[in-house]
């Protein structure tokens, strides 16, 4: 409903770039990284059950279903399915936030770790990387909340005023002595104002040539033939449609510029053998070529 109109009032709103509320099974995202190694309590993506630890509802007003840190059985004890032996990662899917003006994160996290023995020893913690670079972090911490509660930060005070391709994770660890961890996420926000304009130039789109060598074991060439200087950026995709990496075009001359992609996903691991697709984002040419790893 639109607010009253009134002379003396302001209203403000949020346009976000990206809003994940998570009532659908999300595209993208993924459990797991090469660090993790809990033998309970790994991510799932469920309508959560409730403990003195867990959420026993998401965060949204008219919502049901969250990422927890294993889903609770009803009837068994608060810590029979938390966070166990190690760490348990959440990785979101790369977003591409080039030639925006402010770039900002936003999402509503549960952390709990304070319900059984050895309270406050483990941590919860959230990082971002931009462009396949190192892991920067966002919150780090070892405070329960037992609440849902709203964490923002502006991702340019991590990677300057021009961010690219920016992929988070979110990890729930238990690496101490035995202890009740529980975490959770829900209402993933990217707030991005709209890219700004590249002048355009005469000559056809840029477009991508054939990569090589195809079939690959350690990496292949992907050849971006540019008429005119361009913004954007290169996705891989597995069969199934899914992006599982990004490689950033800069903007810059015409000609052709050679990009690496050493056949890893945006979390770091290596992908199986298989077909797979590259495509340039960001612009009309819809061109797009098979590529094969061979492990």
């Amino acid at each position: 409903t639109a607010p009253h109109a009134e002379s003396d009032s302001c209203y403000r709103f949020d346009v976000a770039r990206i809003w994940e509320k998570f009532e659908t099974r999300p595209l993208g995202w993924s459990v797991g990284s090469p660090e993790d190694r809990a033998s309970r309590g790994v991510w799932e993506w469920v309508e959560p059950v409730g403990t003195d630890a867990q959420p026993d509802s998401d965060c949204s007003r008219y919502g049901r279903c969250c990422w927890v840190t294993g889903q609770h059985v009803p009837g068994t004890e608060t810590g029979a399915d938390d966070v166990d032996d190690g760490l348990t990662t959440l990785v979101s899917p790369g977003y591409d936030l080039a030639g925006s003006a402010t770039a900002r994160v936003r999402y509503w996290r549960w952390f709990s770790n304070d319900k059984g023995a050895w309270p406050g020893e483990d941590l919860w913690i959230v990082e971002a990387r931009n462009d396949g670079g190192p892991w920067r972090e966002i919150e780090s911490t070892p405070v329960s909340s037992n609440a849902w509660v709203l964490v923002e930060r502006d991702l340019q005070e991590l990677f300057g005023t021009d961010p690219g391709v920016v992929t988070f994770r979110f990890i729930a660890t238990d690496e101490g002595y035995p202890s009740c961890v529980e975490a959770a996420i829900d209402d993933f926000t990217l707030l991005a104002d709209p890219r700004r304009p590249v002048a355009t130039h005469a000559g056809p789109a840029p477009r991508i040539a054939a990569p090589t060598p195809n079939p690959f074991r350690a990496g292949t060439t992907i050849p971006i033939v540019m008429n005119r200087p361009f913004r954007g950026a290169v996705g891989v995709f597995d069969i199934r449609g899914r992006r599982i990496a990004s490689l950033r075009v800069a903007e810059t001359m015409s000609g052709r510029h050679d990009l690496f992609w050493d056949g890893r996903r945006e979390d770091g691991s290596r992908v199986p053998s298989g077909v797979y697709f590259v495509r340039l984002l960001g612009t009309p040419e819809a061109r797009t070529h098979r590529i094969v790893a061979v492990r």
